[in-house]
């Protein structure tokens, strides 16, 4: 992965965390990089992100240290080029059925990283990004998108 995408990458994690209510970040005694919430309980995340996206945030890790304050001093560029790229996405959301629920989700061109509940995931060209009702993200392959949902 160039240096440019792995900055976004990192950039995109980090404010994805920041939706979730995640606050600080460090590195644990084994070497894992590990997200803290705070309310409405304490609760961590144990990331499991690629080598190249690791290495690139544990430089800024030698403490606990507040994930907004890393986006700020490091990643503001690509902070922004990430909102607008959501906010540019969240155009092309269309509304889907998961019965009985309805969601949104769109079909990502690209690679991506998302937060999900089950830690980091990535994505491939042709996955739909799929937004739940609590505002989470979740990749589905095309063929399980085909036998579990349909457009509203």
């Amino acid at each position: 992965m160039k240096q440019e995408e792995t900055k976004f990458a990192v950039a995109s994690i980090l404010a994805e965390l920041l939706f979730h209510n995640y606050e600080d970040i460090d590195v644990n005694d084994k070497g894992q990089i590990v997200a803290y919430c705070y309310r409405p309980k304490n609760n961590t995340l144990e990331l499991n992100l690629p080598k190249d996206i690791s290495k690139e945030l544990s430089r800024h890790l030698c403490e606990v240290r507040p994930i907004l304050d890393i986006l700020r001093s490091d990643y503001a560029l690509y902070l922004g080029m990430y909102m607008a790229q959501e906010l540019e996405d969240s155009l092309e959301n269309v509304e889907i059925v998961h019965k009985p629920n309805k969601l949104v989700g769109r079909i990502c061109d690209d690679t991506r990283y998302l937060l999900t509940l089950n830690g980091v995931v990535r994505t491939n060209p042709g996955d739909w990004i799929i937004t739940g009702v609590n505002g989470e993200k979740y990749p589905c392959d095309p063929e399980i998108f085909k036998e579990l949902y349909e457009l509203a």
